[in-house]
């Protein structure tokens, strides 16, 4: 039995996790333990409106337990939040050169298969190189411009947060 314990703990910290459900007619969104989340929430009081950046970690009752850089788990009320925006995964500062370096790689595995039939194609060598370089720098470039981040409004006609 006590070589199974460790197994029992693990399971009953997975199933005591609870997820945000958000819903929308019949769509539905869940965002799991760990998911980086951007939470826009007003302060009723001073009806300031706030933006929080972190990992979801859990719904406590009526509150969102996110953790930031500064704050280990911030506590958010669930009828104070706005908007729910999910980050998006393309990181924002994808060097010319890591993007160059990915390139000739991938131009060089290309060389190197097309090569096992035929070795007298490792004369393009420098030139798939080249271009492979060429095409990556480009494209790490290119590729994070089309950044978007997901944002779901928290309204009566729009999402609702579910909590069960």
């Amino acid at each position: 039995m006590i070589k199974h314990l460790p197994l029992l703990l693990f399971i009953g910290l997975v199933w005591g996790q609870e997820d945000l459900l958000i819903k929308k007619a019949e769509s539905s969104i869940k965002f799991k333990n760990g998911q980086k989340l951007i939470i826009r929430y007003t302060n009723v009081e001073s009806n300031a409106v706030f933006t929080t950046e972190g990992e979801f970690k859990s719904v406590d009752n009526d509150f969102l337990m996110i953790s930031t850089e500064n704050v280990i788990a911030e506590k958010i009320s669930l009828p104070s939040i706005t908007k729910i925006t999910v980050p998006s995964k393309i990181p924002a500062n994808i060097s010319f050169i890591k993007g160059s370096c990915s390139g000739a790689g991938i131009g060089l595995i290309l060389i190197g298969i097309m090569a096992y039939d035929d070795p007298l194609y490792l004369i393009g060598v420098p030139g798939f190189a080249m271009v492979g370089a060429f095409l990556g720098g480009l494209a790490s470039y290119i590729v994070p411009k089309f950044r978007k981040a997901k944002g779901y409004l928290i309204q009566n006609d729009e999402w609702k947060i579910v909590n069960d």
